[in-house]
C-alpha cells in the first residue's frame, strides 16, 4: 500500500538518514556546547580587547564555527521536519522550507564572517 497526500509524514519522505542526522548533530551539539559555555563563563568580566583577542584565536574561532554550523544544521533539520509533517499545501511547505534554508544559512554566514573578520584583525 502505497501512501501519499496530507497522511504521508516526512520519515515516508526522508527514511532513517533524518532520523539519525539529527541524532549526530545532538550527540556533536553535547560537546560543542561545552566548548561554548566554558568559553563563555572564561570571559565573564574581560573587556572589548580581550574577547576580541580570544576569539580571533584560530584554535578558538574554529570550534565556535563548528558549534554554530552544527546548531544551525539541527536547527534547520529540526524545522523541516515539523514543515513537512504539519504544512499541508504544497505552496507553503515550499515557502517555509525555503525560509529555514535561507535563515539556517543567514546564521552561519553570519558566524563566518564575525570570526573571520576577527581572526583577520588579530
Amino acid at each position: 500500500m502505497t501512501h501519499s497526500g496530507p497522511a504521508m509524514t516526512s520519515a515516508h519522505r526522508t527514511g532513517s538518514g533524518h532520523f539519525f542526522a539529527v541524532r549526530a548533530s545532538s550527540i556533536a551539539l553535547l560537546f560543542f556546547s561545552f566548548f561554548a559555555v566554558s568559553l563563555a563563563v572564561s570571559l565573564i568580566g574581560a573587556d572589548h580587547a580581550g574577547i576580541t583577542e580570544t576569539l580571533g584565536r584560530p584554535f578558538i574561532a574554529l570550534p565556535l564555527f563548528a558549534f554554530v554550523v552544527v546548531a544551525t544544521t539541527h536547527m534547520y533539520l529540526g524545522l523541516a521536519e515539523i514543515i513537512r509533517d504539519y504544512l499541508r499545501t504544497p505552496l507553503g511547505r515550499r515557502l517555509a522550507l525555503f525560509g529555514d534554508g535561507l535563515l539556517s544559512l543567514t546564521f552561519v554566514g553570519g558566524a563566518g564572517y564575525a570570526l573571520i573578520t576577527l581572526m583577520l584583525k588579530s
